[in-house]
């Protein structure tokens, strides 16, 4: 309950800051400003080769395709000496000629510069006055082999008159509240980014998750930020502007890649990494040629789109199938999914244009990041909770350790193994030797045991328990008898997991018996799971009435199979018949921890 009021409290608080945020930026959007500059209209005609001239008219298709746009008319008003002309331009560039003589041209219409220095831009003419008689030419040059498509329609409709300072003011009274919401999901990217390495410190679950979701965000927010329409009226860095925005976006898909990782197992895990990886070398391999200056950023992004599709389609499959095999379903994986979609169709629509300004992938990304900041609020008190639990689990899963290392090099054992083997030294010293070399592999696995607790393969567990088997035989000679079938043997499991059980199966179940038993040792796969029976034929008792004999070593084998690896321990016996127990583990289990 006390988790719970604090995520809503988280939640309250989010939605607070960002109703804050917002409502500074609505008022400040409702400020009176000083110049409302005025639309420009262009009237005449238009051609691609100056040979074949056709009326240019509201619903005219003017496609960057076709290279050089030339276009020849009148302005809808008369332009005195002296007034300002803004226009903006996406990676075009453009010359204009009054009368048939240049008045202005962009700097990037320079054939050995052109391309480096486009990009982005409002940019302002002074007009040197111009009647409604006079004919003005102006001609439009896409310096790239593609752009967007209608970026000589947004040239047409971007121009305004007005002094530069007004107009952009004018112009941010529309992109303020853009840059509000940018600046809020800034701060919490920073904050998810500091959470994330403050989790990985505390070796808190989710902080690598958290950590790249943070670099994500952040990058995204750079992409945004650089997109802005009015980005060349705060500065005038048009090449940082440009090589900026596609390089966040670079990395914002890498570290896209890396979140689908995070949320990603088994076979689907393998998957996705495998496109990670082929996506960061494919971004590496179309910036060489940018590195070597063959070519610009700009130029690349064709290439890098493709790769960055078939990428982001094999992580969307991943995810797809992660959530069909899974019985539960994991919000974030859709989220995931849903995002990889976005990145897809805004993929698709840069070589078709059907909107502008990344408009799908920027909305999808806000619903995402909205999605994890309110799913964060609400799980960090109970990851905190966790990494408690976690820790007081960790000391007694130490303690159980050494508990059973320690039951298993008792005194009276040593004792018991070395006065065997000294009796061995007079009649068959090769078997002295033999068993005393078994003791101390059996005693130097029991001190590694206690030194360090992980997950050992079953060949390493199954040589430690034939060494005890071998010690208990020495000295109790024909009343132990030890088989084994297995027919699985490629797995690992918590260390300290089969000796306690044999060890039990003969004091309580061998022993006892005058003429001794057999201990089978049997190992399958049963669907998912990992099967290891061991079974004796000794004499048995009713669990109803004896409750379990030898509780205490088989209740710190449970502990340790459900806390390592949800595995379980399951025992039957019957008086005079003999005792089966039959340990469980799940194989993606064991994967998860190899």
């Amino acid at each position: 309950m006390k988790n719970k009021k604090l995520g809503i409290l988280g939640i309250l608080v989010v939605i607070i800051m960002a109703f804050l945020v917002l409502f500074v930026a609505c008022r400040d959007s409702q400020q009176s400003v000083m110049s409302i500059p005025v639309p420009l209209t262009f009237e005449g005609e238009y051609s691609y080769d100056q040979t074949e001239w056709l009326p240019l008219e509201e619903k005219t298709e003017l496609s960057v395709m076709n290279k050089d746009l030339f276009l020849r008319g009148n302005f809808d008003f008369e332009l005195p000496e002296g007034i300002p002309v803004n226009f903006y331009q996406d990676h075009i560039s453009m010359s204009l000629a009054v009368n048939g003589q240049i008045v202005f041209l962009t700097s990037d219409m320079e054939a050995d510069t052109g391309a480096y220095l486009c990009g982005k831009i409002w940019n302002e003419w002074i007009s040197s006055g111009i009647g409604k008689d006079d004919l003005v030419e102006i001609h439009l040059h896409n310096s790239h082999n593609y752009g967007r498509r209608d970026a000589y329609r947004e040239f047409l409709k971007s121009i305004y008159t007005g002094n530069q300072s007004f107009f952009k003011d004018w112009l941010g009274s529309y992109t303020r509240p853009f840059w509000a919401v940018w600046i809020f999901v800034l701060v919490f990217a920073l904050a998810l980014a500091g959470l994330g390495i403050g989790f990985i410190l505390l070796h808190i679950p989710q902080g690598g998750f958290l950590l790249n979701l943070g670099f994500f965000s952040l990058f995204m927010t750079g992409y945004a930020f650089l997109d802005i329409t009015d980005i060349s009226l705060r500065n005038n860095l048009i090449i940082f502007n440009t090589y900026g925005c596609i390089l966040c976006l670079m990395i914002a898909a890498l570290e896209l890649s890396i979140c689908v990782c995070n949320n990603l197992s088994g076979t689907f895990l393998k998957a996705a990494q495998t496109g990670t990886v082929v996506l960061g070398l494919w971004t590496v391999t179309v910036l060489v040629p940018v590195l070597m200056k063959k070519i610009i950023l700009y130029d690349i992004l064709p290439f890098w789109f493709i790769g960055t599709a078939a990428v982001s389609a094999c992580l969307f499959v991943c995810c797809v199938g992660q959530i069909r095999r899974d019985k539960k379903v994991s919000s974030t994986v859709i989220f995931l999914g849903i995002m990889l979609m976005a990145v897809i169709a805004e993929i698709l629509n840069f070589f078709t244009g059907w909107w502008k300004n990344g408009l799908f992938l920027k909305s999808f990304f806000l619903l995402f990041f909205i999605f994890h900041l309110v799913k964060i609020a609400v799980t960090i008190p109970i990851s905190y909770q966790n990494s408690i639990k976690a820790k007081r689990l960790e000391g007694e899963l130490k303690n159980n350790r050494v508990v059973l290392a320690m039951s298993q090099i008792r005194t009276h054992f040593i004792f018991n193994v070395l006065n065997a083997i000294s009796g061995m030294c007079k009649y068959d010293p090769e078997k002295a030797d033999e068993t005393v070399v078994r003791f101390a592999r059996y005693l130097r696995n029991n001190i590694d045991i206690l030194e360090e607790d992980k997950l050992v393969s079953f060949e390493k567990a199954l040589e430690h328990l034939e060494d005890f088997v071998i010690l208990e035989q020495v000295r109790f000679e024909d009343k132990i008898r030890f088989t084994e079938h297995l027919e699985v043997k490629d797995f690992r499991l918590p260390s300290l997991i089969l000796q306690p059980v044999v060890e039990n199966s003969i004091k309580h179940g061998l022993l006892p018996k005058e003429e001794g038993g057999t201990i089978e040792l049997c190992t399958r796969q049963e669907g998912s799971n990992i099967l290891i029976t061991i079974t004796d034929d000794g004499v048995g008792y009713d669990t109803h009435t004896d409750g379990d004999k030898g509780s205490v070593g088989l209740e710190n084998v449970k502990f340790r199979l459900k806390y390592m690896v949800k595995g379980r321990l399951d025992l039957e016996s019957r008086s005079g018949e003999g005792t089966k127990v039959t340990i469980t583990i799940p194989c993606d289990q064991i994967k998860e921890k190899e």
